[in-house]
């Protein structure tokens, strides 16, 4: 209390003490010795219902309505938050605070601090309220279930009875719309949507939002399920999965189906505050998104006190800029009064617009689906009592799974999509309506389902496109959609290795995405300031125009270039989409490393940014990422192979690439890395990692230096079974060294740690160095060991024996070309392996073994 005092006397702090939440006093009776994550609410909040009606009653435009919303609620709470961030800062030096967050979306701040400086804060006289920064949200359990694929030429059952294909009919597909996903992540590369994500065009922190990883990627098959619901289109079979599926996208991150794993809700709400202006300009409102998915949340508890979240404040804010929040009930049904938070809360119809699930096929309500009436309405008894708001189809809904799949999933998160979906196609029609205001044209307009009236299971009915566009064009006039397409794009390799050549040609590609036939009277490129022009050149609808950009390295940084080719198109016609006309690329090009080198991974970042590494991921999906160990003294951090989520693509390779190092002068160079992986109690799993050394021009030459696969690579006896294997201990590593003098004559050399899936366990390596004599990051030196491999008979006409002595490895048969007939593994030791030659013409080949300590190479006469 003393020091409470002492800091009202330094800072004319005065009050009658801001509320200390209930949970939050629990939290801290529980945790008296902790660091504690709060949020303080301020006493001066943006009034978010009088700028509501105010933007209503000037009938602002859905443009100016969220610059005119972005701008009051900025200047207001930067403003009002001076005080009290300046009184932080010199509570620094009493108190110890692991973060400061301020927020501008709504008057709240977001830290991390002790109990007795929380109690200290209460004293303050700007403040209304600390709370508990509690776990926030997670995927509600959704339930997977086995339908037939679908068909060509069809779109999906749910689509049809909502009555999207009427506006597809109209010429309405989303076009030059932006529908944004909070959820698991995505995986922008799916062939569903894959140039359909803004990141691709304009640069990446303005298009996604990252929390669990920092490219996109989808930590589950949730996100991009629900985003190919939004906007997908399964162009392979001419099947449409998304309502809207000419829209673009952006994402966040923050949710996770693993309860252990829920962030705070505070990071939730940056994720919403982020979304109100992606690229951080108050003019610019092309960078905001039309809707925004929410297929998340957690069994509503029925305490009251999750009624009036702070996160509720920023969701009003989005309310007066006219975005559409689209909320998933919940998956708790059939009971009543569970619709899940924060989709129970009902300030008004649209905030929070909640959405139920029924069957595409017979329209019956799903069991699952969570119902009303909602425990956060204390008014008198009307519609806001009721809860969802309205249902879409949610069981069995076939959509996009990574990296590149489709399946069938049930849940109130599916059904959620079709709302948001439905709302990005309307706004291309109506695209000056704010999304307050389409969702209550849905609401208004929706199918009567079940009991007539709304009710609290199908809350106002199905939502029906058609209806909602016809009652918009009642008082507005519709945008006349585009008819003749005309779309050319750009489009390069997002992530390329370089190695140290003269020399690097890109391949640039030119598409026309839509139908119309077209000439482009000029086409020019520019990378890093350099115009390259082109002729004219003719353009049908399946135009495809390869080109081929020269990139200087002189040119390049050591590590990661990020660069942007923008392409200018004239054309006869109207180019009615030019954001697709940029792309971004990015370009690994390390320099040479001197001896001693090594690399730790522990200033590194998901991605291995800040690291010597760079990941090859041909297959676009799981690859090698940085992740938190425990277990040994100085390192927290190793680079991981996820094999356990691997199943669907068993046999991919993902190499994690090292900057080339100059042996050339060493006195008896060594190669050492530690590993560590854990067996599986099924023996069928094969997961290999395979260490090559890259020599000669181009790094074309290659030697193995280390081989080992399946239950013979395990660095612990027991079985591990876990969904997430995570080393705790020093004893679960192995150390090792190898000689690498054998390779000092090529000069330089460059580590490639290839894995391969069989869709083991987790696999992590640490600690790589490539030394003179013991390795100084600690290491047990393996012998040299030369390959001892035999081919009989050669020549051969049928079979050829390959028996390679102490050694297990991959043997595969190569023809003069380099191209790799066929590939066979030797399991056993002294095992003799039988090629087969049946099919194979006649000539010379090579027969190649990559071992677990060495390699070699045979020639073979086929006659």
């Amino acid at each position: 209390m003393r020091n409470i005092i002492l800091l009202i006397l330094l800072f004319g702090w005065f009050s009658a003490s801001a509320q200390i939440s209930p949970y939050l006093e629990r939290m801290i009776k529980e945790n008296p010795d902790k660091k504690i994550p709060v949020i303080i609410i301020l006493q001066d909040q943006w009034k978010a219902d009088s700028a509501l009606n105010a933007v209503k009653k000037a009938h602002l435009g859905a443009s100016e309505r969220i610059r005119t919303t972005v701008k009051s609620v900025r200047a207001y709470t930067t403003k009002s938050q001076k005080g009290i961030l300046a009184d932080l800062q010199n509570m620094k030096n009493q108190y110890d605070f692991e973060y400061i967050k301020p927020f501008w979306a709504a008057n709240i701040i977001a830290l991390k601090t002790t109990p007795e400086a929380i109690y200290a804060l209460a004293a303050h006289k700007d403040l209304m309220e600390i709370v508990y920064d509690e776990p926030g949200f997670a995927i509600y359990p959704d339930e997977k279930v086995n339908v037939p694929g679908a068909k060509p030429d069809e779109a999906e059952q749910g689509l049809v009875v909502i009555k999207a294909p009427f506006l597809w009919s109209l010429g309405y597909t989303g076009r030059g719309r932006i529908a944004m996903g909070i959820d698991t992540g995505i995986f922008p590369d799916h062939p569903a949507f894959e140039n359909r994500f803004l990141g691709n065009y304009l640069p990446l922190s303005q298009c996604w939002f990252g929390f669990n990883n920092t490219w996109p990627f989808d930590i589950s098959d949730h996100g991009t399920h629900t985003m190919g619901t939004t906007i997908g289109f399964k162009s392979r079979f001419n099947d449409t999965i998304g309502v809207a599926y000419n829209a673009y996208f952006i994402a966040a991150d923050p949710i996770v189906s693993n309860l252990s794993e829920v962030r705070p809700r505070s990071e939730l709400m940056e994720s919403f505050q982020w979304a109100l202006n992606p690229d951080g300009d108050e003019n610019t409102v092309s960078d905001v998104s039309d809707a925004i998915n929410n297929s998340w949340g957690l069994s509503n508890s029925g305490n009251d006190e999750n009624c009036e979240m702070a996160s509720t404040l920023v969701l009003n804010t989005g309310e007066a800029a006219g975005i559409a929040v689209i909320f998933s009930a919940g998956n708790d049904g059939p009971s009543g009064g569970t619709v899940g938070e924060p989709a129970h809360i009902a300030r008004s119809t649209t905030n929070v617009f909640s959405v139920g699930a029924i069957n595409g096929s017979t329209l019956a309500i799903a069991g699952f689906s969570s119902r009303g009436p909602t425990n956060c309405y204390d008014g008198p008894d009307t519609a806001l009592h009721i809860k969802p708001e309205v249902v879409a189809p949610g069981e069995g809904v076939f959509s996009s799974t990574p990296p590149d799949n489709y399946g069938s999933m049930s849940g109130t998160s599916m059904a959620a999509p079709h709302v948001t979906g439905s709302v990005v196609l309307l706004k291309e029609a109506f695209p000056e309506v704010p999304g307050d205001e389409i969702l209550m044209a849905l609401y208004n307009t929706a199918t009567d389902l079940g009991d007539p009236g709304e009710d609290n299971i199908f809350g106002n009915g199905l939502i029906n496109l058609e209806a909602a566009y016809n009652y918009l064009a009642a008082t507005h006039t519709p945008v006349p959609p585009v008819t003749d397409y005309l779309d050319p794009y750009v489009m390069v390799a997002k992530r390329q290795f370089a190695g140290p050549l003269s020399s690097y040609e890109i391949p640039v590609e030119v598409y026309n995405v839509d139908s119309a036939e077209f000439n482009i009277t000029d086409l020019s490129l520019t990378y890093n300031g350099a115009l390259l022009t082109y002729d004219s050149i003719m353009v049908d609808s399946v135009f495809k125009k390869s080109i081929i950009l020269t990139i200087n390295p002189a040119n390049l940084n050591d590590g990661l270039n990020v660069h942007k080719i923008y392409g200018t198109i004239e054309t006869d016609a109207l180019n009615d989409d030019t954001i697709n006309n940029s792309f971004w690329f990015e370009i690994y090009h390390p320099a040479v490393r001197l001896m001693p080198y090594s690399e730790t991974f522990e200033t590194g970042e998901y991605d291995f940014i800040n690291t010597t590494a760079f990941a090859e991921n041909p297959d676009k999906f799981i690859t090698w990422k940085v992740d938190t160990i425990d277990g040994f003294a100085n390192n927290a951090k190793a680079a991981k192979m996820l094999f356990v989520k691997y199943k669907q693509m068993d046999g991919e390779s993902d190499i994690l690439h090292f900057p080339p190092v100059d042996i050339s002068s060493a006195d008896g160079p060594n190669f050492s890395f530690k590993y560590c992986y854990a067996k599986r109690a099924f023996s069928i799993y094969k997961d290999t990692l395979m260490v090559l050394a890259k020599y000669g021009e181009n790094y074309q030459e290659q030697d193995t230096l280390y081989l080992n696969y399946g239950q013979d690579m395990a660095t612990m006896d027991y079985n591990y079974n876990t969904f997430n294997f995570v080393p705790t201990a020093h004893y679960q590593w192995k150390d090792t060294t190898i000689s690498i003098a054998h390779l000092q004559s090529h000069g330089q050399i460059k580590l490639e740690f290839v894995a391969i899936n069989d869709n083991g366990n987790n696999l992590y390596v640490d600690n790589i160095a490539i030394h003179e004599g013991e390795n100084p990051l600690g290491g047990v030196q393996i012998a040299e060991h030369k390959a001892s491999v035999h081919i009989y008979p050669n020549p051969a006409r049928s079979y050829v024996f390959v028996k390679a002595e102490g050694q297990r490895g991959v043997v595969s048969l190569v023809n003069l070309n380099g191209q790799v007939i066929s590939t066979h593994q030797i399991d056993q030791t002294n095992e003799v392996l039988s090629i087969s030659l049946e099919n194979v013409p006649k000539g010379v080949y090579f027969v190649r073994f990559a071992g677990q300590r060495s390699s070699t190479t045979k020639k073979l006469i086929k006659y």
